[in-house]
């Protein structure tokens, strides 16, 4: 081989060596650009940079960020050098390194938005929510929720004081639930309880489950109790969908209060406790169409003190232009300061294989101790002591009852729910119906899976035939002191 054929063997291969290590430094610097991005996005929730450049995920970023400005500087030299020495080979490997990376981005962009599942305040991608919640797209579903109810008389209305209620001679929307003129569920719209009591008179105070959701009312359990007793006693439902236990207390001290009953039933599920630190119900129940605001009360001085009254109307809560503008945002426990929005990172949030990565390593929410379990607790134990007082001091007696949930029953839990908790700690006098039922369950105690966790028509049968034993002796002793 002679001398000139070495030296152009040995330009080819140099011309090679300047363009061959071009496509993998992208892809390296790629990585490397994603990794820090994510860092960044949790850095700047904090705000604390300082306190994260001085740990060791800080160190981390600090050597991501050092090596990415290195492969970057090694893919610029690859660059120049070929293109110095009129080697094409950098040029391919941009084109293909572009070619795969927008392919692998628009692929993956388009089976996630097809994946995606939306709802008035989420997206879940399967079973995984979403993140960023965003403020803007949740504001405008329940503006036009907002917008819909104006056409129609809905059975759920807004309440200045309680949040919502039940609106007086309503049919809802399919036909399943009647209201009374007084605005409490009933056989018929004309159905109306005024008038004097046959002897005695019993109101009953709930959520849902009282209420009889997802079945007729001549199926709920508190209408099968209505029947045991009889003509002898008027039985009122003044339980309301949704409500906490602190709404009951109010409910009873405004509207239950002056219709002057014998017997004040308190009935309530587990979840009901959580719902006390709640302000606003769209993230109380994420997905639904519920636009209130609800009472929320603290303990000052062991009194009870409510924050938020009057309450924000529906209009003006989603008329805000972001979640943390709303009135003591940072006293409702469902709110996730991490899970919202934040502008500075809006142009990322199109992407939804960014939301994705994000939403895979959540951000830790910082513990606030308006919302700790022991404020829980304690705010719930003086509620249910404050409606036993406000109860006696009519001269009425009152009754606790602990519903059973679905996730509760027939096994018998290895844990104590938080509401038996707060009966058991705060020496509450009540009734647990959990065992009794537990005893008569049947498989299909609650509505089938996808129609709701309620009671079924057999499960309410079987909460009534467990509480009958309570009620007979109240009622035989009212009607007692009025023979």
């Amino acid at each position: 081989m002679n001398e000139a054929s070495v030296t152009d063997d040995m330009d080819m291969r140099r011309l090679e060596g300047h363009g061959k290590w071009v496509m993998p430094g992208l892809f390296a610097a790629e990585a490397l650009a994603v990794g820090i991005l994510l860092m960044a996005y949790r850095v700047e929730a904090k705000g604390d940079w300082k306190e994260f450049l001085n740990s060791r995920p800080g160190l981390v970023c600090a050597g991501a960020t050092l090596a990415l400005v290195m492969v970057l500087g090694i893919v610029a030299h690859q660059c120049h050098a070929g293109w110095k020495c009129g080697s094409k080979q950098w040029v391919f490997g941009l084109i293909l390194n572009a070619i795969v990376v927008i392919g692998i981005l628009a692929f993956a962009e388009t089976a996630l938005r097809l994946m995606s599942v939306a709802s008035n305040t989420e997206e879940r991608i399967v079973n995984r929510l979403l993140y960023p919640r965003r403020w803007e797209a949740t504001a405008a579903n329940f503006r036009a929720i907002l917008k819909r109810a104006e056409s129609r008389a809905p059975f759920w209305i807004a309440d200045e004081e309680l949040g919502w209620t039940i609106g007086p001679s309503r049919r809802s929307a399919d036909g399943l639930y009647l209201s009374s003129p007084e605005g409490l569920r009933a056989t018929t719209v004309e159905e109306s309880f005024q008038g004097a009591s046959p002897g005695c008179r019993i109101a009953f105070l709930g959520d849902s489950f009282t209420f009889g959701e997802e079945v007729a009312y001549e199926d709920a359990w508190v209408h099968h109790l209505a029947k045991e007793v009889g003509p002898r006693c008027q039985v009122l439902n003044f339980a309301v969908g949704g409500y906490g236990v602190d709404q009951m207390y109010l409910r009873y001290l405004r509207d239950v209060r002056p219709w002057k009953p014998d017997v004040v039933v308190l009935a309530f599920v587990n979840h009901d406790v959580v719902r006390t630190l709640s302000i606003y119900s769209f993230l109380l129940f994420p997905g639904g169409e519920t636009p209130f605001a609800k009472p929320r009360f603290v303990l000052r001085d062991n009194q009870l003190v409510q924050l938020n009254r009057p309450l924000i109307s529906p209009d003006k809560l989603f008329a805000a232009s972001s979640i943390q503008e709303l009135p003591f945002i940072e006293y409702d426990g469902e709110y996730k300061q991490t899970e919202w929005d934040r502008p500075v990172w809006r142009p990322f949030y199109h992407s939804y294989l960014f939301r994705l990565l994000i939403s895979i390593y959540p951000l830790h929410e910082r513990d606030r101790p308006v919302v700790s379990p022991q404020v829980l607790v304690d705010l719930n134990t003086e509620i249910f002591r404050a409606f036993r007082s406000a109860v006696v001091e009519s001269g009425a007696e009152s009754l606790v009852v602990y519903l059973p949930s679905v996730d509760e029953i027939p096994d018998r839990l290895p844990w104590v729910p938080i509401g038996q908790r707060i009966l058991r700690e705060g020496q509450i006098p009540h009734v647990d119906i959990r065992d009794c039922m537990a005893d008569r369950f049947a498989s299909d105690f609650f509505m089938p899976p996808g129609q709701g966790q309620h009671y079924s028509p057999i499960g309410n049968r079987a909460a009534a035939a467990c509480l009958s034993g309570s009620i007979r002796p109240l009622v035989a002793r009212i009607l007692g002191r009025s023979s």
